[in-house]
């Protein structure tokens, strides 16, 4: 909890401050205590897990939409890219049937002798298909327009080196290959979401796509560390499947567990909607249709802005901050011409000095990276790096070092001053690799601590 609680990093009033001018919203702002929070979390596992297996389906995907939105909103600055996208296909998928198959609603459905649609058309339908042709699209177009060498994007991807697995830190060492794979990738990116709507050939064109797809985000795996992401995506990979993939034979005993047998009136299958549900479906279809021409809206405004030509509308930027569905697809599309580490330079009392985020001694060479827990750290530590968060996380994420160290510490290995630094060194240039910058995020002293005696009177005075 040492994210979600109030006393961990990133307490309650600092979010709804930083939040106050927006139409964002929390359940989990309700109290910042850690049992409020532990059972805010049991609470979203329990709609998780109904949403898994299917149990009241409708309103399992309603409730984990709501939870999964209070919780990435209780610490916006740790969303990955796999929580927004996950955040928003929930958002369409409550307007999906998704209980109509494969579920224990279609079970229960099965035993009082109700059938349903092997097909379904809507609003909903067509919006969550554009919105995965949209996340593909634009990350290809964002990477192409704006990366200032898109043939060096994996290169330079490695060469930042936040998300290296082992295979990516081996692949640097070969240039040409990198700048082959980056081509390709991009190219690749840009042509499968029309590939995904070819009126030729829907069904095998769609399945080599997807295949395709697929390879994309294995080789991502296994190059760099990108969270859930690459799994969300391939989740979503099961809208596209052509129906012959889902009637196949090795299926068949899963979907007698379903639905009824065969013998089975199909009057059943296809009886009239009723009156009352075809109004209702009709504004939902409508509601779905503005929305994601909204999306398509807000995915052209964010070409402009990048480019600063043109800024969003506000009205648009409040509608998609009530719903979640505010996005940009441009993970890796800016070229990275720094490397950046953080410093949590402290003095003691005995007069020691050390980094708190790498206790053990740091030798001669580059700084070493701090080891995050989890993603959502590497997040974290990225936000408070960059200049546009507020300088009052920063100041408070000192100050909880300050304090824990503190705690669990004797009075000799007190911390007298600390001192919350940014380092950055080049990347681009190789022969400018020892160009460093440090800048100082936050500086906390111990109350009793005069000014005068931060001063180290016996050394000389020498530049910062």
């Amino acid at each position: 909890m040492t994210m979600y609680a109030d006393q961990g990093v990133i307490p309650i009033h600092l979010v709804t401050n930083h939040f106050q001018a927006t139409w964002r919203w929390s359940l989990f702002w309700i109290d910042g205590s850690i049992y409020f929070q532990a059972a805010m979390f049991g609470l979203t596992a329990v709609f998780a897990l109904a949403l898994l297996v299917g149990f009241y389906t409708r309103i399992a995907t309603i409730g984990s939409w709501i939870l999964l939105t209070s919780l990435y909103n209780r610490v916006p600055f740790a969303v990955t890219g796999a929580d927004t996208l996950l955040v928003i296909l929930y958002f369409w998928a409550m307007f999906l049937p998704l209980g109509r198959c494969w579920s224990v609603d279609a079970w229960m459905m099965k035993k009082k002798g109700i059938g349903t649609e092997k097909t379904v058309l809507s609003g909903a339908t067509f919006a969550i298909l554009v919105q995965v042709f949209l996340l593909y699209f634009c990350t290809g177009c964002y990477k192409a327009i704006y990366h200032a060498e898109p043939g060096m994007l994996l290169q330079n991807t490695l060469e930042w080196g936040d998300y290296n697995r082992p295979l990516g830190n081996w692949l640097l060492g070969f240039p040409r290959l990198l700048g082959i794979l980056s081509v390709c990738a991009i190219s690749f990116e840009m042509l499968a979401p029309w590939l995904l709507f070819s009126p030729w050939k829907t069904s095998k064109v769609r399945l080599w796509t997807l295949g395709g797809l697929i390879a994309l985000h294995v080789g991502i795996e296994l190059t760099i560390s990108v969270a859930l992401f690459s799994y969300v995506a391939a989740a979503s990979f099961c809208l596209f499947l052509p129906s012959f993939f889902w009637d196949a034979d090795c299926w068949q005993t899963i979907r007698s567990f379903f639905y009824p047998a065969k013998k089975t009136d199909t009057k059943v299958f296809c009886s009239k909607p009723k009156l009352k549900g075809s109004i209702y479906s009709m504004l939902f279809n409508v509601a779905c249709i503005i929305l994601i021409i909204n999306v398509v809206a807000l995915s052209v405004f964010g070409f402009f802005q990048r480019g600063e030509l043109f800024t969003k509308p506000n009205f648009l930027n409040r509608l998609n901050e009530l719903t979640m569905l505010n996005q940009r697809w441009s993970m890796f599309a800016t070229m990275q011409l720094s490397q950046t580490r953080m410093i949590a330079h402290a003095r003691l009392n005995n007069g020691q000095e050390l980094d708190l985020l790498r206790i053990e001694p740091q030798f001669a060479g580059p700084l070493s990276p701090v080891q995050h827990p989890n993603h959502r750290w590497i997040k974290y530590f990225q936000a408070l790096n960059r200049n546009s968060t507020p300088k009052v996380f920063k100041y408070h994420y000192a100050r909880w070092l300050f304090e824990n160290w503190n705690r669990s510490h004797s009075e000799a290995e007190q911390i007298q001053e600390l001192s919350l630094r940014r380092l950055r060194q080049r990347l681009v240039d190789e022969q400018n690799l020892t160009h460093t910058g440090t800048e100082t995020l936050a500086i906390i002293r111990n109350k009793d601590l005069r000014i005068e005696d931060t001063i180290p009177w016996g050394s000389p005075w020498r530049n910062p």
